[in-house]
């Protein structure tokens, strides 16, 4: 979670907490559920056969591959720092 609030771009209304979501292969955020429910947003047919494949659970994830994530998220966190540098505001 990122404490931060999402709220829906069209309506305005508030959704919750920003959240991160993955399964070790694909990654979305938690907001993505609402505007599927609401707006009937299409996903893409890739990501549903994965989730279908795998009966529409994530697996649980080992210490290991937690790690392997944050550490991810960490290189594009840096990448996107590095790269907005010098970028006018």
């Amino acid at each position: 979670m990122t404490g931060s609030p999402v709220h829906d771009a069209l309506s305005g209304e508030f959704i919750g907490a920003l959240e991160l979501h993955t399964d070790s292969e694909w990654f979305w955020y938690s907001d993505l559920a609402h505007y599927v429910e609401r707006y009937h947003v299409p996903l893409e047919a890739i990501f549903i056969d994965h989730a279908r494949a795998h009966h529409w659970t994530p697996p649980a994830l080992s210490t290991e591959d937690l790690i392997e994530i944050a550490d991810t998220l960490e290189a594009l966190d840096t990448e996107h720092a590095e790269g907005a540098q010098g970028c006018p505001s």
